[in-house]
């Protein structure tokens, strides 16, 4: 049991370095994304020539938002699993409602046609992916 907790261990630190190498801080690429926003639109006041710099600068800004966003939303569930799995009634009701959401019910099969039936689904989705290969 030991090796296999060193094991994480040494995991946890590697990809602690990915997670910097790969993403950064993202809250302080978020401030400066927005920060170089408001300088180019000043810019872009003054000068023409500015405004496709300026639409490429808010397009990265776009997705340091969106990247901030996704980490949040992951976050929140790791705290869910870290914190909330108690076996409460609350954590079983949220488990049953996330279920419910995320389940299939109904899917368009390859000529437009809407399937609900839990067999047909069950068959249009073995179809669909037995002709990928």
């Amino acid at each position: 049991m030991y090796v296999k907790g060193a094991k994480l261990n040494r995991l946890k630190k590697v990809l602690c370095c990915w997670n910097k190498d790969v993403f950064g801080n993202i809250p302080d690429k978020v401030k400066l994304a927005d920060e170089l926003v408001a300088q180019m639109e000043v810019l872009a006041n003054r000068d023409d020539v500015c405004q496709e710099e300026l639409c490429g600068v808010e397009a990265i800004s776009e997705v340091e938002l969106d990247m901030e966003e996704e980490f949040w939303r992951q976050k929140s569930s790791i705290w869910w699993l870290k914190d909330g799995d108690r076996c409460s009634k609350f954590f079983h009701a949220s488990v049953k409602a996330k279920r419910s959401r995320l389940a299939v019910h109904r899917i368009k099969d390859v000529s437009g046609v809407w399937i609900d039936n839990k067999e047909d689904i069950e068959f249009a989705a073995l179809e669909h992916f037995s002709h990928l290969s």
